[in-house]
């Protein structure tokens, strides 16, 4: 994976940037905003996007359909925050990370495409990382500052999600390595299925439920 990012102070959305130009531009293209007027969430729901959070969106054009990519993603964030932090989260499917039922970091991934070909992929994310003060009326939130008093380098933390998604993306060339390795790693580990935490189920379980309704 080639990166090339383009960095903007403000935008209304790096996802809505991204569409607008993704027919002219390469894969690895990512676009980064130190904060967005209108950032994109799941099922048209808005994600607060003020300054001292890491918003971006990157484009992916892969020669054959990728029905595991949100897996990819979701996972790369993971390992992101976990790598960096040294502290540990939890999952909130479908895309979500949560630091004790408070959303730290969400995901989204939209698509173009014709037949059985992709035009393209862009996939969202937003990390809640420096922000003093986070105000979400929709649901709880929090952000790493909160949590460990540490200013972080939104730099240096694209990057690293940038590493650990390259290798994701990799793997998803052969389906069953990708499979082997994601359960290897979070096999174990438990899924919230809603913000109430008593509804849990192990990631595996929670990938099996997915495989059999393929």
């Amino acid at each position: 994976m080639k990166w090339q990012t383009r960095r903007f102070v403000d935008l209304p959305s790096t996802q809505s940037w991204l569409k607008q130009h993704a027919a002219e531009l390469p894969e690895g293209t990512c676009i980064y905003a130190r904060q967005q007027s209108a950032g994109q969430g799941r099922q048209t729901r808005t994600w607060h996007s003020a300054a001292g959070g890491l918003y971006f969106s990157f484009l992916l054009k892969p020669a054959s359909l990728l029905p595991e990519l949100p897996w990819a993603l979701w996972w790369a964030c993971l390992q992101t925050l976990e790598k960096n932090s040294g502290l540990t989260f939890q999952l909130k499917a479908p895309n979500d990370i949560l630091w004790q039922k408070h959303k730290l970091a969400g995901m989204l991934v939209d698509s173009q495409i014709q037949g059985l070909e992709p035009q393209y992929y862009i996939c969202g994310v937003g990390f809640n990382l420096n922000q003093i003060q986070i105000d979400i009326s929709e649901q709880s939130a929090c952000s790493l500052w909160q949590i460990t008093k540490k200013i972080w380098s939104l730099e240096s933390f694209l990057v690293s999600f940038q590493d650990h998604f390259a290798a994701n993306y990799q793997l998803l060339t052969n389906s069953t390595a990708f499979e082997r390795s994601l359960l290897l790693a979070l096999g174990e580990r438990k899924v919230q299925i809603s913000y109430n935490k008593t509804n849990e189920i192990l990631f595996k379980e929670y990938w099996h439920e997915y495989r059999a309704k393929r």
